[in-house]
């Protein structure tokens, strides 16, 4: 990430994210792929906290990330799309992240119709 020009700018590397500012390959692979496997990881560590007494605070730590996974989610595939537009490489790239952009989406909005399909029951 290039701090200098991000202060420059005086836009957060999210904004700079959903205008489709960042490069499609670092788009792609350190915001996205990365990000989302960390969410993922976390999840992870607060399911397993679940059977040890604790799993009203990891209910709710769990509800927390995975909105805010829904949200980054759509910043994330918007960002990604945009970014596909500016990149001049190979053609191959900007279609096969535009079609990670679309599988994400449908993946957030499953996401989030399984969460509410949880706390309804």
């Amino acid at each position: 990430m290039d701090i200098k020009r991000t202060i420059a700018l005086g836009r957060s590397w999210l904004s700079r994210l959903w205008a489709g500012e960042i490069p499609l390959a670092r788009a792609f692979w350190l915001y996205g792929v990365l990000v989302f496997l960390a969410a993922n990881d976390v999840v992870t560590q607060l399911d397993e906290v679940t059977g040890h007494g604790l799993a009203a605070v990891a209910t709710v730590a769990i509800d927390a990330v995975c909105a805010l996974d829904i949200v980054y989610a759509l910043i994330w595939s918007v960002g990604v799309w945009r970014s596909g537009n500016k990149y001049r490489g190979p053609g191959v790239w900007r279609y096969l992240a535009y079609t990670a952009a679309i599988f994400e989406m449908i993946a957030a909005v499953h996401g989030l119709a399984l969460v509410i399909q949880l706390h309804l029951a």
